[in-house]
């Protein structure tokens, strides 16, 4: 991971620098997020706002990160790392899950999250698909 980020290179790597700038806008967000506890009218609301507002800062800063990290981060990590140690790792996280939450754990958490969205309406990905552009 060292290599990723360009720890001991000397020269600032953009991989290293979007993802330390990632790291402190997901802080920052943190910290302006309410505490959750019930609370009179008009502050509820005032937290209710600074929530939407993180939120949706979140998946203002998020979106484009993503997709960086598809083009530029995680193809510069595998160029990087090399196939035997990319098994290597994936081996050595399929033990480690195992060891620390049991086996068929992923799987469990997988349904428990659908299950959660199919209770919030947003588990079926087709309706925030665009419908297809008439000829």
């Amino acid at each position: 991971m060292e290599q990723v980020l360009g720890i001991g290179q000397g020269a600032e790597d953009p991989v290293a620098v979007h993802l330390q700038l990632a790291a402190v806008r997901l802080d920052e967000l943190a910290e302006r997020l309410p505490v959750a506890a019930p609370c009179p009218g008009q502050q509820l609301r005032r937290h209710r706002d600074i929530l939407t507002g993180a939120m949706s800062a979140f998946v203002r800063m998020y979106q484009p990160h993503e997709a960086r990290e598809d083009t530029v981060v995680f193809p510069a990590y595998r160029n990087l790392v090399g196939v035997d140690e990319l098994n290597d790792l994936a081996s050595t996280f399929a033990d480690l899950e195992v060891r620390q939450f049991g086996a068929g754990a992923f799987g469990a958490v997988v349904d428990h999250v659908a299950e959660i969205e199919r209770s919030l309406g947003i588990y079926d990905l087709n309706q925030f698909t665009p419908p297809p552009v008439p000829p």
